[in-house]
């Protein structure tokens, strides 16, 4: 019998970069590395403007958490010890084994860095081989092209465009992606050589 697709927080890392379950004590870090507008330019998010707005939003995301739908992480590098950042799984339908990574943000130092493809490689391997999902969806703005140009480069195939998307608190264009189990394989070795690189 196939067991229940019930994603849950779990701690996951590679040699360089470690994804934890996202809590209050990453709240100072990822306010210190989140005060530039580009990181927040596509996202449904502001700047927070103070340390409160910070834990507010972190928070949030750990109510959904706790409630089922969503898991999220922050993203620790190794190195430095230090949260650089934060994603998630979110959309999580069950019945479908369906998920969606996202909410996904970096410092800008670690931006078009190798640490976007280990986290990326990280939560698809547990995704497909340790929950046993379907399919993995990504979404960005239609307008981001540095977004649209990472999930094609790492394999997701274009599925639909939504015009007037509400995501969170804005109304966007958005554009979906997405990665089947079946071509998890092919997406896993393409992940892993532009690691080699």
């Amino acid at each position: 019998m196939e067991k229940s697709f019930n994603p849950q927080p779990v701690v996951l890392q590679s040699k360089i970069v470690r994804l934890e379950p996202l809590s209050l004590e990453h709240a100072k870090d990822l306010h210190e590395i989140g005060q530039e507008e580009i990181i927040w330019k596509y996202l449904p998010l502001e700047v927070p403007k103070n340390i409160e707005d910070t834990r507010e939003w972190i928070g949030a995301a750990c109510e959904e958490t706790e409630v089922g739908q969503e898991v999220a992480f922050a993203i620790i590098d190794r190195s430095g010890k230090k949260a650089i950042g934060s994603t998630r799984y979110l959309n999580i339908l069950s019945d479908e084994r369906i998920l969606e990574i996202g909410y996904t943000w970096l410092a800008t130092q670690y931006q078009r860095t190798r640490i976007n493809t280990e986290c990326k490689l990280l939560l698809l391997s547990h995704a497909f081989e340790e929950l046993g999902a379907s399919l993995v969806r990504f979404k960005t703005d239609l307008r981001n092209e540095p977004s649209k140009k990472a999930i094609e480069r790492i394999g997701g195939l274009q599925e639909s465009i939504i015009r007037n998307h509400k995501v969170g608190n804005i109304v966007r264009d958005s554009i979906f992606y997405g990665i089947t189990s079946s071509r998890w394989p092919e997406v896993k070795e393409r992940l892993s050589r532009l690691l080699e690189r």
